[in-house]
């Protein structure tokens, strides 16, 4: 752990070792996540317009015409194919190209690209942490209603959580430059479950 995010921790809650869960709490976090899930919500089809009820007028009722046209998924995909329509191609040194070409065939991330993008342009950031299964360099992907940066008051990044809940059970995963940690509530309390090197550091944190 940095001494930046101790400061931290230290200053704003007051050393608590459950800091992450009053972080994912904040406002301004809450906030963000309620303005992803709306999103989510209107690209899903859930319109205001739906919801309009019927009226009366002169004695009759009245059943509103509900006609939703959805140009956004087809703005959302012009965009995206425009963008990433075709693979990317990579130039230079030959033998580094080679290497990376590697790297990204194992690591499926001509796919990954094109998930990165479709959660940009919907939703304006995603998080990607680059991690090792065995020998293949691979990402996962943070979706932007489960994931929260962490910055100090300079605006550095020093720290990130994920969070989420599952059957009635909170979940979280804390990343610092060193290592990732995941926690959860099962039985009512919360506990230390696995603790790992990250040799990568922080998630990157990719914005539209």
């Amino acid at each position: 752990m940095t001494d930046k995010l101790q400061e931290y921790i230290k200053s704003k809650y007051d050393n608590a070792s459950d800091w992450f869960i009053e972080e994912v709490k904040s406002i301004s976090n809450q906030q963000r996540v309620l303005d992803v899930m709306s999103k989510k919500e209107y690209l899903n089809g859930s319109h205001k317009i739906k919801q309009r009820t019927s009226y009366k007028y002169n004695g009759k009722e009245f059943y509103p015409r509900k006609i939703v046209l959805n140009y956004a998924k087809t703005l959302l995909n012009f965009q995206q194919n425009y963008l990433l329509g075709n693979p990317i191609t990579f130039t230079g040194n030959e033998d580094v190209v080679k290497e990376f070409l590697k790297v990204n065939k194992k690591g499926k991330y001509d796919r990954l690209n094109q998930k990165i993008l479709d959660k940009v342009l919907k939703y304006g950031s995603v998080a990607e942490y680059v991690y090792m299964d065995g020998k293949v360099i691979k990402s996962k992907l943070i979706d932007s209603s489960e994931g929260y940066p962490v910055h100090d008051h300079e605006n550095n990044l020093i720290a990130f959580i994920e969070a989420y809940a599952n059957d009635g059970i909170e979940y979280y995963t804390v990343f610092t430059d060193k290592y990732v940690e995941k926690y959860n509530n099962e039985g009512g309390t919360l506990r230390l479950i696995d603790r790992k090197v990250s040799l990568s550091g922080l998630p990157i944190g990719l914005y539209k």
